[in-house]
């Protein structure tokens, strides 16, 4: 059997032992068959630990769904509530998540984002979305503010110019005076203190 066809003979709610029934195979068989459907998208599973763990398997293939708030509750010491649910059902990544949030200007969302910057992959993607979405400027002042507390991933000299030079940006009402020079570098007010870092 294939694994499209154990997805469509296994659909539903199952365990362990009801996998192993109904496909007669031994519970270690059953276990790497569960590894396969997961890896292949046929399978997602639910409880563990005290719980007993289901599996619920699908013909069609189950993508997990992954919003801006998941993604920066994943690399964020301090977790975000979010104000509002937001899934993306594409390949939706780190870049992708410190462009939505930064658009939102909301100062503790914004502080979160600077944690991000260490996961960043694609700088030139990172740059096209930001500008596209009119906050490449507000994205480069994250940036250096962002390397000035933590380890982050470097940005290549010739998009860092291009973030640097940008005429995309949006403004943020109110400043703290702790990050001046920065926010003289990228012309724009810095919407938080050192404090608020803490």
């Amino acid at each position: 059997m294939n694994i499209e066809e154990y997805a469509k003979l296994l659909e539903g709610r199952q365990t362990v032992d009801t996998i192993s029934s109904l496909t007669k195979l031994k519970k270690t068989s059953s276990l790497n068959l569960i590894s396969r459907l997961k890896k292949s998208h046929y399978l997602v599973k639910t409880g563990g630990g005290k719980q007993k763990r289901i599996y619920i398997i699908s013909q069609r293939k189950i993508f997990p769904e992954i919003g801006m708030f998941d993604m920066l509750n994943k690399y964020t010491k301090e977790k975000i509530v979010p104000p509002f649910k937001h899934i993306a059902h594409s390949n939706y990544k780190v870049e992708d998540a410190i462009a939505d949030l930064i658009s939102l200007k909301n100062t503790r969302i914004n502080i979160g984002v600077l944690s991000l910057f260490n996961h960043v992959k694609d700088w030139n993607y990172l740059y096209n979305l930001s500008k596209q979405k009119n906050i490449a400027r507000n994205v480069g002042l994250f940036y250096d503010i962002a390397r000035t507390r933590m380890k982050t991933r470097k940005m290549p000299e010739n998009i860092y110019k291009r973030f640097l030079n940008s005429k995309s940006f949006i403004p943020y009402a109110h400043g703290g005076n702790d990050f001046r020079e920065l926010g003289k570098k990228w012309k724009l007010k810095v919407p938080f203190n050192r404090v608020d870092l803490q």
